[in-house]
């Protein structure tokens, strides 16, 4: 199978680890007509990467906030023990 197929199966399937694998692997190209779809390829690639670090960012965010959370309840159980009121 040609670079091209692959990258072509690698968006469909939303892949950003065999989109970056095939990336590090681009051929030469020579052909204009090749160097086009190439280059719509890689847009839509980019597009893709970029819409999964937005996610990872996301789920990052909501982490630290739950994390946060969890350590600010954990304070205050703490104080509620040593409370003798």
């Amino acid at each position: 199978m040609s670079w091209s197929n692959d990258f072509t199966i690698a968006i469909v399937e939303r892949d950003p680890l065999k989109i970056g694998k095939l990336m590090n692997e681009m051929p030469t190209i020579t052909d204009v007509n090749e160097a086009k779809n190439a280059q719509a390829l890689i847009l839509e690639a980019l597009n893709i990467v970029k819409y999964e670090q937005n996610q990872l960012h996301d789920s990052m965010e909501k982490l630290k906030k739950t994390r946060a959370f969890i350590t600010s309840a954990n304070i205050i159980a703490s104080h509620k023990k040593e409370y003798r009121g």
